[in-house]
């Protein structure tokens, strides 16, 4: 009876070391303890030895979040004396999840979060002028990191007049209207609430009114992929101007053009700030024959110029700036239409899908 006590007691102690390591043990450098597999800055692997385990049985071996009872998804293949299980999932920075036998408590790990240095930051927001129309349409916001997906309204608030928190101004949608790097978000202003007539604007009215004063808030607890919060909260004040309803007009724009032989900018000037993001994609250039120049296009911060600078010098000629229909202005008007467009005065008419601006180099 005692010798029977005494081997489970060694067992346990043996299980209960192993429990210590597996948890102070974060790194693959380890090899006669559990170690993570990294890639990306991601762990996308945990290694089990299975002898300093006492794993008897690897095919009754799981993962689970600490304090669950449904397996973490994923595979677990035998190498040698090690059992590696690779999640479909890399796991989450700064989670703890437990290793069992059977249903057993055999070990446990944790993900470390990464360095404090690593947090993310709000690096733009768009539009960036300090006085925006109150029907203003979309914002974009860009940011250091990958960030958290599916949460942004928690985080994002608007408040009018220093006092008044917001409700139902943001467009709720999912997916998100993220880039494929999940860094630069789209949010929308809820349509319904700005196109008059609409039920949503008829119950409760525009989000924003012309001549308050408003401020954009983000959060700092909206966590990026890694788990790592906002290094600090945004807040970006600003303040509306009367509805714009007038859409763009190309022959409103101030071309400054550079000399031939030079490789000098060009400038195009808008007399009213330009959606920043549609901006960007919206323009292209051409020489006398009608062949695409190459370039770089930047477009300045508030999204009222933009500067065209060619890979080759200029030469003297006729150039074509041919512009996409749909760039808009900060509500929604594009070249060719009102976003909220009475549809009952409207004279029917074709849209157009590009326009054009010619300009002579000399």
């Amino acid at each position: 009876m005692n010798k029977i006590f005494i081997q489970y007691h060694k067992k346990i102690r043996q299980r209960l070391i192993f429990l210590f390591l597996v948890t102070a043990c974060n790194s693959e450098k380890a090899t006669d303890q559990l170690s993570l597999l990294w890639q990306d800055d991601k762990a996308v692997a945990v290694k089990i030895p299975m002898s300093a385990a006492h794993i008897h049985h690897p095919d009754s071996v799981h993962i689970f979040l600490s304090g669950k009872n449904v397996a973490v998804l994923g595979t677990m293949n035998k190498s040698g004396d090690m059992l590696i299980f690779t999640p479909i999932v890399p796991f989450t920075r700064g989670l703890k999840y437990e290793i069992r036998e059977d249903s057993v408590n055999i070990g446990q790990f944790s993900i470390p979060l990464p360095d404090a240095d690593s947090a993310p930051i709000v690096k733009a927001v768009y539009p960036a002028g300090d006085t925006l129309p109150s029907n203003l349409l979309k914002w974009t916001f860009e940011f250091s990191v990958q960030m958290r997906e599916g949460v942004a309204l928690k985080y994002i608030h608007l408040i009018r007049n220093e006092r008044d928190t917001l409700g139902e101004v943001f467009l709720e949608l999912s997916p998100e209207l993220w880039n494929h790097e999940s860094t630069v978000l789209t949010v929308w202003m809820d349509p319904g609430r700005i196109k008059r007539g609409l039920q949503p604007n008829l119950r409760m009215g525009p989000p924003m009114l012309p001549g308050d004063r408003y401020e954009l808030y983000i959060d700092s607890a909206w966590e990026s992929k890694q788990g790592l919060p906002l290094k600090s909260v945004y807040t970006k004040t600003f303040f509306t101007s009367k509805r714009d309803s007038v859409s763009p007009d190309v022959r409103d724009w101030k071309i400054n053009i550079p000399k031939a032989g030079t490789v000098n900018e060009l400038i195009i000037e808008f007399p009213e700030s330009m959606d920043h993001v549609v901006l960007e994609k919206a323009l292209r250039f051409k020489d006398g024959n009608r062949s695409y120049i190459h370039g770089k296009l930047l477009v300045d911060e508030k999204g009222n110029a933009a500067r065209f600078i060619p890979e080759l010098s200029w030469q003297k000629g006729k150039y074509i700036i041919e512009i996409e229909g749909g760039l808009e202005d900060l509500a929604g008007n594009n070249l060719n239409r009102l976003f909220d467009e009475d549809l009952g005065k409207k004279i029917p008419k074709e849209d157009k899908e590009f326009f054009e601006l010619e300009f002579v180099v000399k």
